[in-house]
């Protein structure tokens, strides 16, 4: 049992804790933004089934698409046109299972065979996002390419990864890019 102290020092951080949880809600359509060194907010997007950060035309996908992510569904493409939803129009980020090889964040679609991994469920403390799998996690890595996109990577730094931030705040400049 609680002495009287803290029984009133808890009940006196209530109403900040509160205020603070609704201050800053999740809005029901939002991008990720990828913030790291050299890693100025790019944005991500989807290529192949993987999760980038940068421009999209950079990849060799012709279906490679900003993505516009939905509290409680799958993603959706950001294009201006609404005439074209590709195919991987209904799926979700997911990062690798601890005993996968890859470590690759993956977009999984409802028709996939393989399990979700463990970020079938994101958490946001502020405007970062955060993986919630029993406790909050942001092992999120990229590894930055040649051609200026970054490679989005869970828990791993094998090949010169960088620790980067996923947050939903776009950057103050808009021609955010990868510094070399």
């Amino acid at each position: 049992m609680p002495s009287p102290l803290q029984t009133i020092l808890l009940a006196a951080a209530l109403p900040f804790a509160i205020v603070s949880a609704q201050r800053n809600p999740v809005p029901p359509h939002f991008e990720l933004y990828a913030y790291g060194d050299s890693i100025g907010g790019l944005p991500l997007f989807y290529s192949d089934g993987l999760a980038f950060a940068g421009d999209p035309s950079f990849s060799n996908d012709d279906l490679a698409a900003a993505v516009e992510f939905t509290v409680g569904s799958p993603i959706v493409p950001k294009n201006a046109s609404t005439t074209f939803e590709p195919g991987w129009s209904n799926a979700s980020l997911s990062i690798p299972d601890p005993l996968s090889s890859s470590k690759r964040l993956r977009f999984l679609g409802p028709k996939d065979n393989e399990p979700l991994g463990n970020a079938t469920k994101f958490s946001f403390n502020g405007a970062t996002a955060m993986v919630d799998n029993g406790g909050l996690q942001t092992l999120f890595t990229g590894l930055k390419l040649e051609s200026g996109i970054v490679e989005l990577y869970w828990n791993d730094t094998s090949a010169g990864q960088v620790p980067v931030t996923l947050r939903r705040t776009a950057p103050a400049n808009t021609t955010a890019r990868v510094r070399r």
